[in-house]
């Protein structure tokens, strides 16, 4: 069983496309402790590794029947007990992209439940000053990102990591002037998934070629210009 979990407000069309590459659709309400513009992102409200998914204590109550329904499929649920408020940085306690066997995260900010599965687990702590890592971060494959952050994109040519870096902005949010790659992205086994037309995008093309480089064929999942849901998150049933 595949789970996409996804923004609450993502578009019919979204939606269609995502059906094709995963089992069922959970779409997640709004967290009244964010922004009203990111306050049903899967990157703000989840982080997950294997089958752990860690969340706010506040947001597994609020969608219980969401996390009821993990948890029956196999999945660890962990609260998160940091405190969570719209003004940064206490909106980013999980906001940290895996890539492979690392972490890219603000580590000053990083949630304690997720350093202790990153330790327990022998995962490596990458630290960038951007507090919104997951946002910025397309998780291409376990060796390779695209990325608009020049700090993250230094990080991980100096690990042993693959990094495409494109330009800003061109990734709409409404609310703010614009959104982040990371956050207009999915992958799942041969695909990378973009939430809009990939070829709207000026550093389209490069993007798709760095993509195929990793075995991944980039997909665009509607008409309109790329938007930053927060990440399209897959979680396959634990085994």
């Amino acid at each position: 069983m595949r789970y996409a979990i996804v923004d609450g407000r993502i578009t019919d069309e979204l939606a269609l496309s995502l059906g094709r590459y995963a089992d069922k659709i959970i779409k997640l309400p709004p967290s009244p402790l964010l922004a009203a513009p990111v306050a049903s992102h899967p990157d703000m409200l989840i982080w997950s590794f294997g089958r752990y998914i860690v969340t706010p204590s506040h947001y597994r109550q609020l969608a219980a029947d969401i996390f009821a329904e993990l948890e029956t499929a196999g999945f660890d649920i962990i609260e998160a007990t940091e405190r969570m408020s719209p003004e940064y940085p206490n909106d980013v306690a999980l906001n940290c992209a895996t890539v492979g066997k690392y972490v890219i995260a603000n580590t000053s900010t990083m949630s304690s439940s997720i350093k202790a599965i990153t330790d327990r687990y022998g995962l490596i702590s990458l630290h960038t000053k951007q507090g919104y890592a997951k946002c910025s971060i397309a998780v291409v494959s376990d060796t390779a990102l695209i990325t608009a952050d020049k700090s993250i994109y230094s990080i991980a040519k100096a690990s042993s990591l693959d990094a495409l870096l494109i330009g800003e902005g061109h990734v709409d949010l409404n609310g703010y002037g614009y959104g982040f790659i990371g956050g207009a992205s999915g992958t799942v086994d041969g695909h990378a998934l973009f939430c809009g037309d990939l070829s709207l995008h000026p550093n389209g093309e490069s993007i798709a070629e760095f993509c195929k480089s990793h075995g991944k064929t980039a997909v665009s999942l509607s008409h309109k210009p790329l938007y930053d849901y927060g990440t399209v998150m897959l979680l396959d049933t634990p085994t």
